[in-house]
């Protein structure tokens, strides 16, 4: 189809009931690469997403999140707010962002230290007979760092 048929097809019928034809108009702007629609959008692209990295990655603006998710908590408890606000800000309740919940360096938890300590200390009664590897573990430290009398001490 040439333009004027496009063009012929698109008629619209007005409210008073005359019709009139619809005439699109496609313009082009000659100049340098540099200046053209589809190099400000790719500049516009990468540096927003630069920015957003740059906006997820920053301590501040993560603080600034956490505080803000704060300030919605709190607002839940003032009497008299609106209820779609509240019903909003509660959805925010269940955001934790203390980061020790997602971020594991390789270092355990002092819940799985304890775990590996009893079990050692347990492994140890067993292959050895003591009665109380604990208090052996403990008197064995005082000893060797500090002197005979404060390991006689821990025993008291």
């Amino acid at each position: 189809a040439n333009l004027a048929q496009v063009l012929a097809e698109n008629e619209v019928v007005a409210e008073d009931k005359y019709t009139y034809t619809t005439y699109f108009v496609a313009m082009k702007r000659d100049c340098p690469g540099w200046m053209s629609a589809a190099f400000a959008r790719a500049v516009s692209f990468y540096a927003s997403s630069l920015a957003m990295m740059m906006a997820i990655l920053g301590a501040g603006n993560f603080m600034a999140l956490a505080k803000q998710l704060q300030f919605l908590d709190l607002v839940t408890e003032i009497e008299g707010i609106p209820e779609l606000f509240r019903d909003f800000a509660e959805t925010f309740k269940g955001f934790n962002l203390d980061p020790a919940e997602y971020l594991h360096f390789g270092l355990p938890t002092r819940k799985a230290v304890r775990i590996l300590e009893n079990k050692a200390v347990n492994k140890f009664e067993e292959e050895t007979g003591a009665s109380n590897a604990k208090l052996l573990f403990q008197y064995c430290f005082v000893r060797r760092f500090y002197n005979r009398r404060a390991a006689n001490m821990v025993l008291e």
